[in-house]
């Protein structure tokens, strides 16, 4: 059997509502059409105005302040290639942007936005 990508899983019904982790939620009966409305779930690979990206921080995540810098270097790495190809916006407690300003490129684009860990989409 072929695994299911992100999208594939949550259109197939088995994402978190079609589980039953909330009940009264997940029927269609019980949500309004995101489709009818205009919404839809674009590819990954599909056409976008920017990447977000967040600025990893938590010492749950990461076992150590020298394993948090090691991924926030990696971090940095990647954004500073996408921002040469497109806008790249970084979510971050404002508390984080002196050093993290010392590995960004100035072309990314910072909004003070907390977040913990690194993963975000649309």
């Amino acid at each position: 059997m072929k695994p299911l990508s992100r999208r594939a899983f949550a259109l197939s019904g088995l994402g978190l509502m079609g589980l039953g982790l909330f009940p009264g939620v997940g029927s269609a009966t019980t949500l309004p059409s995101a489709k009818k409305a205009g919404f839809y779930v674009p590819e990954e690979g599909a056409p976008h105005q920017a990447t977000f990206m967040q600025w990893p921080v938590s010492l749950k995540t990461y076992e150590s302040q020298e394993e948090v810098a090691i991924v926030q270097a990696a971090i940095a790495d990647i954004a500073n290639v996408i921002s040469e190809f497109e806008p790249v916006i970084m979510l971050m407690d404002h508390a984080h942007l002196p050093q993290a300003r010392e590995l960004l490129s100035d072309n990314i684009e910072i909004w003070d936005i907390a977040t913990d860990d690194l993963w975000c989409r649309d």
